[in-house]
C-alpha cells in the first residue's frame, strides 16, 4: 500500500484525554505518533470511524494539554497476543485521528513540540 501521508510524525508515548462531541464516548489512551495532521492513538475501546472527538493531548514541560478537535479516520481491533506474551497485551486498540479543528496557541505547541521533540522512550 502505498503512503498518502506528507507530513512529518514524530514517534512519541503521551497521555491523552478523549470525548465524543456526541455523548457516547469517553475515555483516556497513549499515543503512537503525533504530527501536525493528526494522532495515532491506543485505545482501549474501538470508536466508529467518521466520530468527531476532543482530545487533550498531554506535552511534556508544558502546565496544559494541547486541545483539538480531530476525526477517527481508521480503526483497527486488537490482534491476539502471541502465546507467553505479557498479561495485558493485544488488548489496545489503535486508532488514527485527524485534526479537523485546533487554536492558533495549540498549533503553536505542537510545533515547538517538532522543532525538539524528547527522546522516544516506550511507556512501561
Amino acid at each position: 500500500m502505498r503512503e498518502r501521508r506528507q507530513i512529518e510524525r514524530i514517534k512519541a508515548e503521551l497521555p491523552i484525554a478523549y470525548r465524543s462531541l456526541d455523548p457516547g464516548f469517553r475515555g483516556e489512551g497513549i499515543s503512537v505518533n503525533v504530527s501536525g495532521g493528526g494522532i495515532c492513538l491506543y485505545l482501549a475501546v474501538p470508536l466508529p470511524t467518521g466520530t468527531r472527538v476532543h482530545i487533550e493531548l498531554t506535552l511534556p514541560g508544558r502546565p496544559d494539554p494541547v486541545r483539538f478537535i480531530g476525526e477517527v479516520r481508521w480503526c483497527e481491533l486488537p490482534k491476539p497476543a502471541p502465546a507467553g506474551a505479557s498479561r495485558g497485551s493485544g488488548t489496545r486498540v489503535t486508532a488514527g485521528i485527524q485534526i479537523i479543528s485546533i487554536e492558533p496557541a495549540d498549533r503553536d505547541a505542537l510545533a515547538r513540540f517538532f522543532e525538539e521533540p524528547p527522546p522516544y522512550s516506550p511507556a512501561p
